[in-house]
């Protein structure tokens, strides 16, 4: 195997198994966290949305 250029940090290490299972772990529950978070944002728009169609329509028939 060819070395491209030395490492920056000589103390780095390759990740053993358990490590990299560890750290994909912790990476999804921030994924599906974050995602909650912009599902709640999107809910609200459609909310929204939906309250000013609503006042559109209420508007239409006075």
């Amino acid at each position: 195997m060819n070395q491209v250029r030395k490492p920056k940090n000589k103390k780095a290490r390759k990740l053993n198994y358990e490590e990299a299972f560890n750290l994909g772990r912790l990476c999804s529950y921030k994924y599906w966290e974050l995602r909650k978070e912009y599902y709640v944002e999107d809910l609200m728009r459609t909310e929204e949305l939906e309250n000013l169609k609503s006042l559109r329509s209420w508007r239409e028939y006075v």
